[in-house]
């Protein structure tokens, strides 16, 4: 077997591609990794079975509420807040909200702490977008 024959066709991976974005799948994958993460069950693969269906059920009962607790935002501001101060750096909010996957064009939204977020407002942000960002998924 050559090595060309292990390469997978650019057209095949594109229709991969269009049908991964199409149905937002790797938005809900990364939902329920970053629970996975966060959390550290003993079973993971029961974890994520059960995430699926909680989402499942969700999108049921029209709930769209975040799938992360206050406990699990406020272990993630602490961890991001290096330097233990009341407020969270700008720099760091926009660096979360990467890793939670929200939307680009709330970063628009964060410039009104510029000067840093404190725990309960953090909490509150992330929340209300990670609830949004739930909704799209699942409508």
């Amino acid at each position: 077997m050559s090595k060309k024959d292990n390469l997978i066709d650019p057209r095949t991976l594109e229709k991969a591609h269009n049908y991964v974005e199409k149905h937002q799948v790797d938005a809900l994958m990364q939902i329920c990794f970053q629970s996975l993460i966060l959390e550290q069950p003993e079973n993971p693969r029961q974890f994520l079975v059960d995430k699926l269906n909680e989402l499942i059920l969700k999108r049921e009962q029209g709930d769209y509420t975040s799938m992360f607790s206050e406990e699990n935002l406020e272990v993630y501001f602490n961890a991001a807040n290096l330097l233990h101060s009341e407020r969270l750096p700008h720099s760091s909010l926009v660096n979360i909200i990467e890793d939670f996957g929200i939307s680009p064009e709330v970063k628009e939204e964060i410039d009104e702490y510029a000067d840093g977020i404190t725990k309960e407002e953090f909490i509150t942000f992330i929340k209300a977008k990670l609830s949004q960002q739930i909704k799209n998924i699942l409508v």
